[in-house]
């Protein structure tokens, strides 16, 4: 480099500068001795796919579509459960536990368990038994299920009043029970009404 004479005049400066200096490695002379970081093709395909959207995020959000064909069919059991007869809605009423109003009904149809329409097929047994068995069979029977059987006869019309506390006078009442074929007519329809939709 020549570095200007102070004694020369400025519209006569010279000034003579070596651009081409030979810094001695062939890089740039602000990033001699620093390496840089090589992003690897496995590197670049992991930015490329972070980058791109997935299916989820491009997609715009759709609302479910709405069962119309369940709507339908629980309108339709609504309906049945409304022109059923109502001594038959006031029995399977009372083994859902719930009120005898229609919807309540259809809502207890549909969340209803096999357990809870057991008392029917108890009392179809109990009216294929004689007498002597009807009455070893109620002895047999807890607390519970002696009082749902004759719950769900009283239901029925088959009996009236509430059940004897003492188990032997239970056993030999039930054991003189007679269900009647409009009882056992009357728990087909039960049944055939409680089916879901």
């Amino acid at each position: 480099m020549n570095w200007p004479n102070p004694n020369q005049n400025d519209d006569t400066l010279d000034v003579d500068l070596d651009l081409d200096t030979d810094t001695g490695s062939g890089n740039d002379p602000g990033t001699e001795g620093v390496d840089l970081p090589v992003m690897t093709d496995d590197q670049d395909e992991a930015l490329e796919e972070d980058s791109t959207p997935t299916e989820a995020q491009a997609a715009p959000t759709r609302r479910r579509g709405v069962d119309r064909g369940l709507i339908r069919r629980v309108a339709a059991k609504v309906v049945e459960v409304q022109e059923a007869d109502p001594t038959d809605v006031e029995v399977l009423a009372g083994l859902l536990g719930g009120a005898n109003d229609p919807v309540t009904v259809t809502v207890g149809i549909m969340t209803a368990s096999r357990a809870d329409l057991g008392p029917l097929g108890d009392v179809e047994n109990f009216a294929a038994m004689e007498d002597m068995e009807k009455a070893v069979s109620v002895m047999s029977m807890d607390g519970r299920k002696r009082g749902e059987l004759w719950k769900t006869l009283a239901a029925l019309g088959v009996v009236t009043g509430n059940i004897p506390r003492s188990d032997a006078k239970a056993a030999l009442t039930l054991g003189a029970v007679k269900v009647t074929d409009e009882a056992l007519e009357q728990i087909s329809r039960v049944r055939d009404l409680a089916k879901k939709v």
